[in-house]
């Protein structure tokens, strides 16, 4: 037997048949042995139940169990149905008011809840198509199992819908009953004007258009009163925005017309020609006596005159129109003119007035040459007849016809420019501004004239005449075919040899302007060779690798603390130059003198300058931060730091920097604010070093510049500090410059050009002459900040200590001669501490040291 659940579609099929309901299992058939229930369904008593329970039997159909269970029908009451799990439940079918609004009583009798969309019209469901229910397809039923209706925005035709947009307005092309508001349906809608109906049309004359709107101009199509119709309202292409033709008269002003009233009557404000009404607009009307619009004229004969009268005798025109002979404009009769406007008679043999010539009738002739023509004129060029001031006369003004305006034939040299000419100063004669082939003078015109050696007529270069106008070849300035390049000069120290090719290095010859030191040739050159020019063009010196004359050691840098030191000359301890990895040197290496014979600062003194001067710290004086420790001994002189805390760093160079902790913010990382130096390179691009001049030479770690203007060697530019201390240690060399003055020292600067700053300076101004202190320098140029006379002149190689201190804009200068007492300067400078360096200017200086303190900032 075959049973149907109401809720699904699980089937119960008869003991033994061995198959099982793949969607509900209850119900079903099993045994252990050959099928078993699916979770969360129990075999109990041969047949798959929802839940659990326990039975056990022998054979088909037999069995115990707890709890109250069926498998049919028929094991229930009998107004009950055996319901999905094996529950017995109230038959619907016996009691309609069993299931509520929301729930059917299915076939077996169980209140199942109404599904829309299952194809059954349940409970309160008024249609359902299952599937096919569509809240968009036309007529069907809503996915809400609602019929379809008018502004479900659907447009269904069972229900006789044309449109529908949902709302119930009535102007919007769809009305609130679902009918469109057509265009051609034979009624006025919503805005339209006309609709007659099938009649409607694009093309028909007079016609409502398709749009319901009436027949009108712009519509392509010509109808009654229009004249043409283009279907745009542009006036003046043919047919205007009025449909008329364009044309003065049709009411649209266009193109040059000044006014167009629709009219051509004249006198009216706007005449027939579609101009204003008026003198000179071409029309007579009103008074006037003519009117020829711009060709009215005083002064033409015949005219209209610019008053609209006609040519008259006595307004000064002669007017043949008139029989005129003359026109003076008076009444006097006898001034050549008469009254009636003519003239006294020429051919009577006597100059009357106006004439200018009168043989009378036999001698006055149009055809003699020189005669006076019988207008009583002097014979003139351009009469038609070769006098003898003419090469040629042939009537007309005409240049270049044979016989120009001039009267001289036509040709180059005869006064008149006439094509192809360019100019004709009236000679043949060239460079005199227009050349004798009637051409401007110049390069490219086709006649030689100084300076130029050849013209061929054109600026091409390479065709034996170039666009210099000389001979092509080298040396003539432009770079033609097979040369590199061609500067028409006779020097091999640019960047054009007189080969015509580009200079470079191992061409033998050495480039000016800093651009090569040396060139010895490609074979010359060398890289290995001691003293020789590198092959870079660079004069051999320090860090090249290779030992030159002068030097001790070469390992192809500048690095100090390595095999060879940076300035390629061996050190020692007791040499006098505080070298890489000493404190201080006195020239000797005996202890005791508080510079030990390792050369370090021994207790209880302080060492400075070159040779090192040691002194004991208890003999000096000046405690500048008050810490208990002399300035001369004071690692840090500005800060107080009485334990002298010296953290070891390796600063710039691979040194100790020797300077305390109080002075260095970041004491573990090396040289952060404290920079020392001791020997240069021969670039200076170390240390940030650059030179804003020119490089000077390097020999033994000493800078020596020999120089005419000022060298700034500068640092970290544009930088901020709270203090900056300056110390140089240098000498004067020889004066070689013959226009003193000349200067060394330590400068402190803002972020400005790199010869201004606040300057510590010894200035020689004259040979007996010196000042030293706090200059103000601005260009080069240094002013006097806080300055005294020096006496005895600093003489050649003599040598100074320069310290500049500067802290903020409060600078400090002090000057010590090597063996001397110290020179103290102050003064206030609107200069805030930023760049430092050294300060050289006109003479041969050499620096054998800087050391340079910095605190704070950035």
């Amino acid at each position: 037997m075959l049973l149907c659940r109401p809720w699904g579609i699980a089937l119960v099929i008869a003991a033994g048949a061995g198959l099982s309901c793949p969607f509900d299992p209850s119900g079903a058939r099993c045994d252990s042995e050959d099928h078993t229930c699916p979770q969360p369904f129990t075999c109990v008593a041969g047949a798959c139940v929802l839940g659990e329970g326990e039975g056990e039997g022998e054979g088909e159909g037999e069995g115990e169990g707890e709890g109250e269970i069926c498998v049919t029908d028929g094991d229930c009451a009998a107004n009950q149905v055996c319901a999905p799990g094996g529950a017995c439940v109230g038959d619907c079918r016996l009691d309609p008011a069993a299931c509520n609004a929301t729930q059917v009583c299915g076939p077996a009798g169980i209140c199942n809840p109404s599904v829309c969309g299952n194809g059954v019209r349940e409970a309160l469901e008024v249609c359902d198509q299952g599937a096919a229910n569509s809240d968009t397809a036309p007529d069907a039923c809503r996915a809400n199992c609602t019929l379809p209706t008018c502004g479900d925005l659907v447009i269904d035709t069972l229900l006789g819908e044309s449109c529908d947009d949902g709302n119930s307005d009535d102007d919007d092309g769809c009305t609130a009953a679902c009918r469109s508001t057509l265009c051609g349906n034979g009624q006025l809608d919503g805005i339209e004007v006309c609709d007659d109906g099938p009649a409607n049309s694009d093309v028909t004359p007079n016609a409502c258009r398709t749009n319901c709107f009436p027949a009108s101009c712009g519509d392509v199509i010509v109808d009654n009163g229009e004249d043409c119709d283009d279907g745009d309202s542009v006036s003046g292409d043919g047919c205007d925005a009025n449909c008329t033709p364009t044309a003065c008269g049709n009411g649209v002003r266009t193109g040059s017309e000044g006014c167009d009233d629709g009219g051509l009557v004249d006198g009216d404000g706007c005449d027939y020609n579609c101009t204003p009404s008026g003198c000179g607009n071409g029309v007579v009307t009103g008074g006037e006596q003519c009117d020829q619009g711009a060709l009215n004229s005083d002064t033409t004969p015949n005219a209209c005159r610019t008053g609209c009268t006609r040519a008259r005798c006595g307004d000064g025109v002669t007017d043949p129109v008139n029989s005129e002979s003359c026109d003076d404009g008076n009444s006097v009769d006898n001034d050549g003119c008469t009254n009636a406007c003519v003239s006294a008679l020429c051919g009577n043999g006597t100059i009357d007035f106006g004439e200018a010539c009168d043989d009378g009738a036999v001698g006055n002739s149009d055809t003699t040459p020189d005669a006076c023509r019988t207008s009583c004129v002097l014979a003139f060029c351009g009469d038609g007849v070769t006098d003898s001031a003419d090469a040629c006369d042939d009537g007309n003004a005409i240049d270049g016809d044979g016989c120009d305006g001039n009267c001289t034939v036509s040709a180059c040299g005869n006064g008149v420019v006439v094509a192809p000419e360019v100019c004709d100063d009236g000679n043949v004669v060239s460079n005199d501004g227009c050349d004798s082939n009637c051409r401007p003078t110049g390069c490219g015109n086709g006649v030689t004239t100084p300076p130029e050696l050849c013209d061929d007529g054109d600026l091409q270069s390479g065709d034996g005449c170039d666009s210099n106008c000389t001979p092509t070849g080298c040396g003539n300035g432009v770079a033609t075919t097979g040369e590199s390049c061609d500067d028409g000069n006779a020097s091999n120290t640019d960047a054009c040899l007189t080969s015509c090719a580009l200079a470079s290095c191992g061409d033998g010859f050495v480039r000016a302007g800093g651009v090569e030191q040396c060139d010895d040739g490609a074979i010359g050159n060398s890289d290995t060779a001691p003293n020789a020019c590198r092959r870079n063009c660079l004069v051999a010196h320090c860090g090249d690798g290779v030992t030159d004359s002068g030097e001790e050691c070469d390992d192809g840098n500048t690095v100090g603390g390595d095999a060879c030191p940076a300035g390629c000359i061996q050190t020692n301890c007791g040499d006098g130059v505080v070298s890489e990895g000493e404190q201080c040197d006195d020239g000797d290496a005996t202890g005791g003198d508080g510079c030990s014979a390792a050369c370090l600062v021994e207790a209880g003194y302080g060492c400075q300058g070159l040779p090192s001067v040691c002194r004991t710290c208890a003999s000096q004086l000046g405690d500048e931060d008050g810490d208990g420790v002399v300035n001369y001994c004071d690692n840090c002189p500005q800060l107080t730091n009485a334990a002298q805390t010296n953290t070891t760093e390796t600063a710039v160079g691979g040194v100790a920097d020797a300077v305390g902790d109080a002075c260095d913010p970041n004491p573990a990382a090396g040289g952060d604010s404290i920079f020392f130096f001791d020997g240069f390179t021969s670039s200076l691009s170390a240390n940030g070093w650059i030179s804003s001049t020119s490089l000077p030479s390097v020999s033994g770690g000493i800078i020596e510049q020999d120089m005419l203007g000022d060298l700034d060697l500068i640092w970290r530019a544009g930088v901020t500090l709270d203090s900056v201390t300056v110390d140089v240690r240098g000498y004067f060399g020889q004066i070689n410059q013959a226009t003193p003055p000349n200067s060394m020292g330590a400068i402190v600067r803002g972020a400005t050009a790199t010869d201004d700053g606040v300057a510590c300076l010894t200035v020689r101004t004259s040979s007996t002459t010196a000042t030293q202190g706090l200059f103000d320098v601005a260009g080069g140029v240094a002013a006097d900040l806080s300055v005294q006379g020096l006496s005895p002149v600093p003489a050649n190689g003599s040598e100074y200590a320069y310290v500049l201190t500067a802290r903020g804009t409060t600078m400090t200068c002090t000057i010590t001669p090597l063996g001397g007492s110290p020179v103290v300067r102050s003064a206030s400078s609107g200069r805030a501490a930023g760049s430092v360096g050294v300060y050289m200017y006109n003479a041969r200086h050499r620096i054998r040291s800087i050391t340079v303190v910095a605190h704070g900032g950035s």
